[in-house]
C-alpha cells in the first residue's frame, strides 16, 4: 500500500496514457504495473480480468474499454492519443468475442466466488 500512496503523491509516467488517471493509475500500480514499459504485450481482456481478481469481483465494463485504449497506446509505434477515445466507446456486442480463454476462466472463477 505504500508504494501506491509515493505514486499517488508524485505522479508516475503511466499518466502519460490517454484516459489514464489517478484511479487507474493506482490500480495498475496494485497489479503490478508500474510502468509503461511493463504494459506492453498486454490485452484489454487481460488487464480487465486482473483488475476483477485484484477487487474480488466483476468491475464495470467501462473499465475494460478504458483497457483497449491502453491496449492501443502502449503496443502501438507511434500511438494517435485521439484514437484512444474509439477504442473506449463500448462495444457491446463483441465484448465477450476479445476475451482469451483464460481471461474468460478467471470471470467465471470470480463470478463462482462471488455468488458464495
Amino acid at each position: 500500500m505504500q508504494a501506491i500512496t509515493i505514486l499517488h503523491n508524485k505522479m508516475s509516467k503511466l499518466r502519460d496514457i490517454p484516459n489514464v488517471g489517478k484511479d487507474t493509475e493506482q490500480d495498475l500500480v496494485a497489479m503490478g504495473h508500474t510502468t509503461i514499459e511493463s504494459l506492453k504485450g498486454k490485452k484489454a481482456d487481460e488487464l480487465y480480468a486482473e483488475e476483477c481478481a485484484l477487487r474480488g469481483y466483476t468491475i464495470d465494463r467501462c473499465q475494460l474499454y478504458l483497457y483497449r485504449a491502453v491496449e492501443y497506446f502502449v503496443n502501438t509505434k507511434n500511438p494517435d492519443p485521439m484514437k484512444c477515445w474509439r477504442y473506449s466507446k463500448p462495444r457491446r456486442s463483441d465484448t465477450w468475442k476479445t476475451f482469451s480463454p483464460a481471461a474468460i476462466k478467471a470471470l467465471r472463477i470470480i463470478k463462482q466466488e462471488y455468488a458464495k
